[in-house]
């Protein structure tokens, strides 16, 4: 079987166009503190300090983002409405600057991607 090389720009991990990524390296050694970071978990969101993903928390056998979602979803009937989303966003430390100031944020995810979901869906 030939040996495949990956190209200098399939490799790079800075983008010159997004200066975070020059600002927050990705470690040399992270394979040492994260086992195998190069596969994605389905279940769990590990990281270097929570290898196992976060302590104590039950994943129900969702992916992560349904996880993510399912926190949105209060009275879990599947379906995430606007007000559900304000109430779960008001959970947060930062809510009031989110409810008060990013109105425009909670407009995209309620519209947006609810027509997303029904027209792909």
């Amino acid at each position: 079987m030939a040996t495949v090389e990956a190209s200098n720009e399939a490799m790079a991990t800075v983008a010159d166009k997004a200066p975070v990524t020059a600002e927050r390296k990705v470690p040399e050694d992270l394979d040492t503190m994260l086992p195998k970071p190069y596969l994605p978990r389905a279940l769990s969101a590990p990281d270097t300090e929570n290898v196992n993903g976060t302590w104590g928390h039950k994943h129900n056998d969702m992916s992560v983002l349904q996880q993510h979602v399912a926190f949105f979803d209060l009275n879990n009937d599947g379906v995430v409405y606007p007000w559900e989303t304000c109430k779960g966003t008001l959970n947060f430390v930062y809510c009031l600057y989110v409810y008060l100031y990013d109105f425009n944020s909670l407009f995209f995810f309620n519209v947006f991607l609810k027509i997303s979901m029904v027209t792909f869906g």
